[in-house]
């Protein structure tokens, strides 16, 4: 695994988008304990059921989400029937997200560290992610173009193998975060926040997710500083919450998982004030049923939550002229 630091030069941005564009990235995965142990048996996708709350409201909006699907929603059947669907109305885009843990073959130890794809042996990951494309091909009709590693964990190194298995756009960096020192996962820290080319071929597109790092302090702060910051250590001794009280530094996320409205507006203004103008947002399908995650855990919680995927939207479409598009056609725009 590469541990990122500040290379942001080694990769090149993919250029091409004058005005702002709008795509949503959504994880639709099995439901688990996010503070429990990775365990195979963890195959539940009941929340897929609930997915429609957030794709009406999507496609109100004229929003083609990708779904990012896991080997344990591939394999159900009413998962793949409402995938399906979605599919054959074209209204989404259908890609893969690699869990090692429901993944077969099932070779590893179930732990933290593995539950990184990047972590894994390389031959063991790459036949993990081709059962993974056969499970979406056979039982979901597509063949994915669109990538995340489960967790973010994605080895630089071995990003061409991506390219070679059919997959266009990868969207696993997400900027400004550093999971190697917390549980032995990847440094983005340095890494581009918005399109980038992975390959010097072009083969593949790199989609962060629409994370910054906002307050006066972070324009002032070295990347040493700020990943000092929100380390290990900086989280166990709270620094980034303190900060954020007193209005220097904020980490901000493009979702509605932990962010409210404002916080998003707030995000969106700096970075169109930054001349950044590709906005991901994101978020998971089991925050979409009651007690999955710990940003939905009771009916207040999901109301929130719609209202502010929806307020985010309609702010990006209305008030900031942001074009949706759905992340296909983004790579075959830069391209």
């Amino acid at each position: 695994m590469i541990a990122v630091g500040d290379n942001m030069q080694k990769y090149p941005l993919a250029l091409g988008n004058p005005d702002p564009v709008f795509c949503v990235v959504v994880d639709v995965e099995e439901e688990f304990d996010w503070h429990g142990p990775f365990k195979q048996e963890n195959t539940n996708v009941e929340a897929v059921e609930y997915l429609n709350l957030a794709h009406t409201l999507l496609t109100s909006l004229s929003v083609k989400p990708a779904y990012l699907v896991t080997y344990a929603v591939a394999t159900s059947p009413t998962a793949c029937r409402i995938l399906r669907d979605y599919l054959a109305r074209d209204t989404c885009d259908i890609g893969a997200q690699l869990h090692p843990w429901v993944t077969p073959p099932h070779e590893e130890v179930k732990n933290i560290r593995n539950s990184y794809p990047s972590n894994l042996p390389v031959d063991l990951a790459r036949r993990k992610l081709e059962s993974l494309i056969a499970a979406i091909t056979e039982n979901i009709g597509c063949q994915p173009r669109i990538y995340k590693a489960g967790r973010y964990g994605l080895d630089l190194a071995r990003v061409s193998t991506l390219a070679d298995l059919g997959f266009w756009v990868d969207t696993s960096v997400m900027p400004y975060a550093d999971f190697k020192d917390i549980d032995g996962g990847p440094d983005f820290f340095g890494m581009p926040d918005q399109p980038f080319w992975l390959t010097e071929d072009r083969r593949l597109l790199g989609l962060p997710s629409t994370q910054g790092i906002v307050r006066p302090l972070s324009e002032l702060a070295s990347t040493k500083l700020l990943r000092a910051i929100f380390s290990g250590i900086g989280q166990t001794l709270h620094l980034p919450g303190i900060l954020a009280r007193l209005g220097l530094v904020e980490r901000l996320r493009l979702s509605p998982e932990g962010f409210n409205f404002e916080h998003c507006r707030y995000l969106i203004d700096s970075n169109i004030s930054r001349g950044k103008n590709n906005f991901i947002l994101s978020f998971h399908i089991p925050s979409l049923m009651l007690g999955c995650t710990p940003y939905v855990q009771s009916p207040k919680d999901l109301r929130n939550f719609l209202e502010t995927l929806y307020s985010v939207s309609s702010y990006l479409v209305d008030k900031i002229g942001a074009k949706p598009i759905s992340v296909i056609d983004l790579y075959k725009k830069l391209h």
